[in-house]
């Protein structure tokens, strides 16, 4: 399970910098610096923190992950998990108030709270998108994914402001 969500981190991440290069919204007045900047996602379940993804912007069009991380929770052996249930599950790190420290040099940007700071209104994501799920396929994305979810409001970000 853990090197399929590499894998998953990697396709995303390739297509969302292809995005990024594609759309690069160069002739926009509104700027967003990203210099020194991380940006936060995390997903919470009822035991706190489930998930978080870090992310750096390398260049106006280039992200990196930095973290795609998901903390040890323990469940029921006969219990059915989801993907990031069972992601949890085969972590071995330990959640902690002071697990961000490392990036103590960098300015986080939370963006459960900074996004909505900056774009007010409430955003469908594969609505605004206009994803549909392929119907051949077995699988699609998931909205309740800490990095899916941070790239969705940075391909909106990048849609109203120039990224620099």
């Amino acid at each position: 399970m853990t090197l399929r969500n590499k894998v998953y981190r990697d396709a995303l991440t390739w297509n969302f910098n292809c995005y990024l290069a594609k759309n690069y919204n160069k002739k926009c007045k509104q700027v967003f610096q990203t210099e020194n900047l991380l940006f936060i996602q995390s997903m919470k379940d009822d035991k706190g923190i489930a998930q978080m993804s870090v992310v750096e912007f390398l260049s106006p069009t280039k992200m990196f992950v930095k973290e795609n991380i998901y903390f040890k929770r323990e469940f029921e052996e006969d219990e059915k998990l989801t993907r990031t249930q069972k992601l949890c599950k085969e972590s071995e790190t330990e959640w902690s108030a002071d697990y961000l420290s490392k990036y103590k040099t960098y300015q986080l940007w939370d963006m459960e709270i900074k996004f909505k700071e900056l774009i007010v209104e409430e955003i469908k994501f594969d609505e605004y998108l206009g994803y549909q799920k392929n119907p051949e396929l077995r699988y699609a994305l998931d909205f309740s994914d800490a990095l899916v979810v941070l790239f969705c409001k940075m391909v909106i970000i990048s849609q109203k402001f120039k990224i620099i």
